[in-house]
């Protein structure tokens, strides 16, 4: 009896000096625990990683002079700045690039006949509609302004001035009804100068849309039956009106919705002020797809 008890003694002693030999147990819970404490650490490097690069864009935002305004005001005041002032900024401040990439923005102002002889009056709506609703999703402010002539029973002009709101202007456009007008002769000239008077923005690039099928008053257009051959009553004239536009740097483009041969000696006469004007002859047909090329040019 006694040696079987020193026996199992004996073999209780080696198994227990084997385990001591062998690697300490480690339970799952300590597997999670360490596997929790890797993930947090890594966590933690990606959370100090991200801190620096935020510590880093707060220093070159510190280097703009708007620093100290609230972050949602950034847009609108970065929109009212110079575009080229802009671009400049932006090789400088890589903060200031981004901003310059979210405001490039426009200031659109479609010039409109609303006079009785305006015959493709729906199809003109339809046009300007469509396009203020295809382009309502960019930095994009619409306007429009419709004229009619000095002898009518209407408004000289009717404006809605530049907005954010496409909506707005379009319901606008779509409530107008062309009417009056008198003699050939429009009053294009008081037109050009309502859409002058816009408040343009001086970090947008402007641009000025005329829809019209009859020149301005004054012999030198050509106008047939012309009740004020002097040229407009108001004493408007296009030389000071397309060389304000030059100074703004308003690009203007005529879209001629009747003969080429009506307007030729109009076209002639701007071009001469001011060579890069564009211009185009459109019809019911085309309108549509003119008036887009020509957006899609600008933007």
């Amino acid at each position: 009896m006694l040696k079987a008890l020193r026996t199992m003694s004996k073999r209780l002693r080696e198994q227990t000096e084997v385990l001591l030999k062998r690697k300490p147990y480690t339970s799952l819970s300590s597997r999670r625990k360490k596997k929790m404490k890797e993930y947090q650490g890594a966590e933690r490097d990606t959370q100090i990683a991200q801190k620096r690069k935020d510590e880093k864009c707060d220093q070159d935002m510190a280097s703009s002079p708007f620093y100290f305004f609230p972050r949602d005001l950034y847009q609108e005041i970065f929109s009212f700045l110079p575009f080229e002032d802009l671009l400049r900024a932006a090789q400088v401040c890589k903060t200031w690039a981004i901003q310059a990439e979210r405001i490039a923005s426009w200031d659109i102002c479609f010039v409109c006949d609303i006079t009785g002889s305006m015959s493709c009056w729906n199809e003109i709506v339809r046009s300007v509609s469509l396009i203020i609703d295809e382009y309502s999703h960019r930095r994009i402010r619409f306007g429009f302004v419709g004229y009619t002539d000095h002898d009518g029973d209407s408004a000289l002009t009717t404006v809605k001035p530049l907005s954010f709101k496409p909506s707005e202007v379009t319901s606008f456009v779509q409530r107008l009804v062309p009417k009056g007008g008198g003699d050939y002769p429009e009053a294009v000239m008081d037109g050009l100068h309502e859409a002058l008077k816009m408040p343009w923005r001086p970090g947008a690039r402007k641009v000025i849309i005329l829809f019209c099928d009859a020149p301005p008053h004054g012999s030198q257009y050509g106008g047939v039956g012309d009740a004020h051959p002097n040229g407009c009553p108001c004493g408007l004239t296009e030389t000071f009106i397309l060389n304000e536009y030059r100074k703004k740097n308003i690009k203007f483009t005529v879209m001629n919705v009747t003969s080429e041969e009506a307007l030729a000696p109009m076209i002639n006469i701007f071009k001469q002020i001011m060579p890069d004007m564009n211009s185009c002859r459109a019809t019911k047909s085309d309108l549509m797809s003119h008036l887009t090329r020509t957006v899609q040019s600008i933007l």
